[in-house]
């Protein structure tokens, strides 16, 4: 199963970005030769990004990913060769509590 990723960190001074690093990355169709790599292999692959108290995506194993964004949580089943298979939704306060102080408003359908 192919899995392509790219955990990228921008570099600040002051408000401006002023260079971007790939910390992490596998071959993907829309990455750049030139780009910096620190990690490029196949046995490589994100386990967990976690953001503050507000974001969190998780490898529950090969082929389940769990995502929480302030409350709002998303399963992501994959096929064997990595193509997605079902993704569950959960609204805040259904899986995870409401955070205080979010407006949660639904996508446009």
């Amino acid at each position: 199963m192919k899995q392509y990723f790219r955990f990228t960190v921008d570099k600040l001074k002051g408000k401006r970005t002023t260079h971007s690093v790939t910390l992490a990355a596998k071959p993907h169709p829309h990455l750049h030769e030139s780009e910096e790599y620190i990690v490029r292999d196949d046995y490589t692959f994100v386990d967990e990004v976690v953001v503050g108290d507000w974001f969190h995506l998780e490898a529950m194993n090969r082929k389940e990913w769990w995502i929480n964004i302030a409350g709002v949580t998303v399963w992501v089943t994959l096929r064997k060769d990595g193509s997605v298979k079902e993704v569950r939704t959960y609204e805040a306060g259904d899986y995870d509590t409401k955070r205080d102080g979010v407006r949660y408003v639904a996508g446009e359908q």
